[in-house]
Protein backbone atom coordinates (compact mmCIF):
# COMPACT_ATOMS: atom_id res chain seq x y z
CA UNK A 1 0.00 0.00 0.00
CA UNK A 2 2.73 2.48 0.89
CA UNK A 3 4.37 1.92 -2.48
CA UNK A 4 1.12 2.94 -4.16
CA UNK A 5 1.02 6.24 -2.29
CA UNK A 6 4.62 6.95 -3.24
CA UNK A 7 4.08 5.98 -6.86
CA UNK A 8 1.18 8.41 -7.43
CA UNK A 9 3.18 11.60 -6.66
CA UNK A 10 6.05 10.25 -8.74
CA UNK A 11 3.70 9.65 -11.68
CA UNK A 12 2.20 13.13 -11.35
CA UNK A 13 5.66 14.72 -11.23
CA UNK A 14 6.70 12.66 -14.25
CA UNK A 15 3.61 13.77 -16.19
CA UNK A 16 4.32 17.43 -15.38
CA UNK A 17 7.91 17.10 -16.56
CA UNK A 18 6.76 15.35 -19.75
CA UNK A 19 4.20 18.09 -20.45
CA UNK A 20 6.87 20.74 -19.99
CA UNK A 21 9.35 18.83 -22.13
CA UNK A 22 6.91 18.58 -25.07
CA UNK A 23 6.93 22.33 -25.75
CA UNK A 24 9.85 23.39 -27.95
CA UNK A 25 12.28 25.94 -26.53
CA UNK A 26 11.19 29.55 -27.13
CA UNK A 27 13.88 30.19 -29.78
CA UNK A 28 12.34 27.34 -31.82
CA UNK A 29 8.84 28.83 -31.51
CA UNK A 30 9.96 32.28 -32.63
CA UNK A 31 13.07 32.41 -34.77
CA UNK A 32 15.50 35.15 -35.70
CA UNK A 33 14.25 34.71 -39.26
CA UNK A 34 10.70 35.54 -38.08
CA UNK A 35 11.92 38.68 -36.33
CA UNK A 36 14.05 39.81 -39.29
CA UNK A 37 11.15 39.26 -41.72
CA UNK A 38 8.79 41.32 -39.55
CA UNK A 39 11.14 44.10 -38.46
CA UNK A 40 14.14 44.04 -40.79
CA UNK A 41 17.65 44.78 -39.62
CA UNK A 42 20.20 42.65 -37.81
CA UNK A 43 19.16 40.84 -34.64
CA UNK A 44 21.29 39.06 -32.07
CA UNK A 45 19.73 36.10 -30.25
CA UNK A 46 20.21 35.55 -26.53
CA UNK A 47 19.17 32.00 -25.70
CA UNK A 48 20.95 31.20 -22.45
CA UNK A 49 19.86 33.68 -19.83
CA UNK A 50 19.81 31.25 -16.94
CA UNK A 51 16.51 29.86 -18.16
CA UNK A 52 15.70 27.76 -21.19
CA UNK A 53 12.24 29.33 -21.19
CA UNK A 54 13.32 32.78 -22.45
CA UNK A 55 14.51 33.91 -25.87
CA UNK A 56 15.60 37.50 -26.48
CA UNK A 57 16.18 39.10 -29.88
CA UNK A 58 18.14 42.35 -29.75
CA UNK A 59 18.89 44.88 -32.49
CA UNK A 60 20.15 47.66 -30.17
CA UNK A 61 20.30 48.26 -26.42
CA UNK A 62 16.65 49.37 -26.45
CA UNK A 63 15.26 47.46 -29.45
CA UNK A 64 14.16 44.08 -28.08
CA UNK A 65 11.72 41.26 -28.76
CA UNK A 66 11.34 38.71 -25.94
CA UNK A 67 9.44 35.43 -25.84
CA UNK A 68 8.91 33.84 -22.42
CA UNK A 69 7.22 30.47 -21.86
CA UNK A 70 5.41 29.24 -18.77
CA UNK A 71 4.09 25.74 -18.21
CA UNK A 72 1.23 24.90 -15.89
CA UNK A 73 -0.86 21.73 -15.55
CA UNK A 74 -3.96 23.94 -15.06
CA UNK A 75 -3.75 24.72 -18.76
CA UNK A 76 -3.14 27.84 -20.79
CA UNK A 77 -6.75 28.99 -20.94
CA UNK A 78 -7.11 29.09 -17.14
CA UNK A 79 -3.76 30.83 -16.62
CA UNK A 80 -4.58 33.42 -19.29
CA UNK A 81 -7.95 34.05 -17.66
CA UNK A 82 -6.28 34.83 -14.32
CA UNK A 83 -3.63 37.04 -15.92
CA UNK A 84 -6.26 38.89 -17.96
CA UNK A 85 -8.23 39.60 -14.77
CA UNK A 86 -5.08 40.92 -13.09
CA UNK A 87 -4.40 43.22 -16.05
CA UNK A 88 -7.93 44.64 -15.86
CA UNK A 89 -9.25 46.98 -18.52
CA UNK A 90 -5.79 47.37 -20.06
CA UNK A 91 -6.03 43.81 -21.44
CA UNK A 92 -7.43 43.80 -24.97
CA UNK A 93 -8.62 40.47 -26.48
CA UNK A 94 -6.71 39.11 -29.48
CA UNK A 95 -8.28 36.68 -31.96
CA UNK A 96 -6.48 33.75 -33.55
CA UNK A 97 -4.05 33.02 -30.70
CA UNK A 98 -6.14 30.61 -28.66
CA UNK A 99 -8.80 31.12 -26.00
CA UNK A 100 -8.02 33.94 -23.59
CA UNK A 101 -5.24 35.60 -25.60
CA UNK A 102 -4.83 39.31 -24.89
CA UNK A 103 -2.63 42.30 -25.65
CA UNK A 104 -1.27 44.93 -23.26
CA UNK A 105 0.10 48.31 -24.28
CA UNK A 106 2.68 49.66 -21.84
CA UNK A 107 4.80 52.80 -21.82
CA UNK A 108 7.99 51.08 -23.02
CA UNK A 109 6.70 47.94 -24.73
CA UNK A 110 3.68 46.08 -26.03
CA UNK A 111 2.96 42.46 -25.19
CA UNK A 112 0.67 39.62 -26.14
CA UNK A 113 -0.10 36.68 -23.88
CA UNK A 114 -1.35 33.51 -25.57
CA UNK A 115 -1.14 29.78 -25.17
CA UNK A 116 -2.03 26.27 -26.10
CA UNK A 117 -2.31 23.12 -24.00
CA UNK A 118 -0.30 23.63 -20.82
CA UNK A 119 1.99 26.30 -22.26
CA UNK A 120 1.47 30.04 -21.92
CA UNK A 121 3.65 32.42 -23.90
CA UNK A 122 4.28 36.12 -23.41
CA UNK A 123 5.74 38.00 -26.36
CA UNK A 124 7.03 41.50 -25.68
CA UNK A 125 8.27 44.01 -28.23
CA UNK A 126 9.92 47.23 -27.08
CA UNK A 127 8.59 50.45 -28.53
CA UNK A 128 12.10 51.06 -29.90
CA UNK A 129 11.66 47.93 -32.05
CA UNK A 130 8.18 48.93 -33.28
CA UNK A 131 4.88 50.22 -31.94
CA UNK A 132 2.76 48.58 -34.64
CA UNK A 133 0.46 46.04 -32.95
CA UNK A 134 0.06 44.20 -36.27
CA UNK A 135 3.77 43.32 -36.25
CA UNK A 136 3.51 42.03 -32.69
CA UNK A 137 0.49 39.92 -33.65
CA UNK A 138 2.29 38.53 -36.71
CA UNK A 139 5.20 37.41 -34.52
CA UNK A 140 2.80 35.93 -31.96
CA UNK A 141 0.99 33.99 -34.71
CA UNK A 142 4.30 32.50 -35.88
CA UNK A 143 5.09 31.29 -32.34
CA UNK A 144 1.51 30.11 -31.71
CA UNK A 145 1.51 28.00 -34.90
CA UNK A 146 4.58 26.12 -33.63
CA UNK A 147 3.17 25.35 -30.17
CA UNK A 148 2.25 21.66 -29.86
Amino acid sequence: MKMTFLAIPALLASAAVQAQATAPPPCKLLTVEDVKAALGGTWQVWQDLGSEEVCVFQASPTSLVTLTLYHDPMGAEKILEVRRQLAGDAAKPVDGLGPGAFRLQMSSANSIAFGKGQTVARLEMSNAAATDAAILEKLAQAAYARLP
